[in-house]
């Protein structure tokens, strides 16, 4: 699996033949995340240049994301 400047988390073969690439909310991707604690109930959490973070239930598609509200005013530099 692999993310990057896309929108989307693409899933390769180990030949190297890209499998499935699976959109997703943000505009690049930079973390990917698997909940291994749950033979049954196993997770994929995608985050990046967004505020939100997706969740994929099933491996080939999105099921929902997560939202976060950022006060951009609260910032500081």
């Amino acid at each position: 699996m692999s993310g990057g400047t896309a929108p989307c988390m693409n899933h390769w073969r180990l030949d190297g033949t890209l499998q499935s690439s699976i959109p997703c909310t943000p505009t690049g991707v930079y973390s990917l995340a698997i909940n291994k604690n749950s033979e049954s109930n196993k997770v994929l959490c995608i985050s990046g240049a967004s505020p939100n973070i997706d969740a994929c239930i099933n491996f080939g598609y999105k099921s929902f994301s997560f939202v976060f509200n950022i006060n951009k005013t609260s910032w500081t530099s």
